[in-house]
This record gives C-alpha cells, sequence and structure tokens, in this order.
C-alpha cells in the first residue's frame, strides 16, 4: 500500500494550481479520518466533496473495487 500510496502522492505534485490545492486539501482533511465513524456538519460536507472530486478517482485508478468510507 505505501508504494500505491507514493505513486498518488507524487501525481499531486505534479498537478498545478487549483488542482494541486484541491489534491492536498482532500489529503489533510482525512489525516485524522477513523473508518466507520460517522462524520456530520461540515466535516461530512467537506469529506463528501473530497470523495466526489478526489477519491473517487483514486477508486476510479485502482479498478474500482476500493471499499469508500
Amino acid at each position: 500500500m505505501e508504494k500505491v500510496y507514493e505513486k498518488i502522492y507524487n501525481k499531486g505534485l505534479a498537478l498545478k494550481g487549483i488542482k494541486k490545492g484541491l489534491f492536498f486539501w482532500a489529503l489533510r482533511l482525512v489525516d485524522d479520518f477513523e473508518y466507520d465513524k460517522p462524520y456530520t456538519g461540515i466535516k461530512a460536507l467537506k469529506l463528501k466533496i473530497a470523495d466526489k472530486l478526489i477519491f473517487s478517482k483514486w477508486r476510479e485508478a485502482l479498478g474500482g473495487n476500493v471499499k469508500e468510507s
């Protein structure tokens, strides 16, 4: 998994502008993520946005069989 993460992270470093900002915003957002924890309010909204814009693309790149939160 570390190699997969490293490859994704390096692709993020190659991005420019708003895409790069969104990429690293999403990574910071999940620094304290806990699986099966019910998130509410603004945190839930941010996670939903990050999932739509960033994480869904990661799952797709990994074959679509990665379980979402």
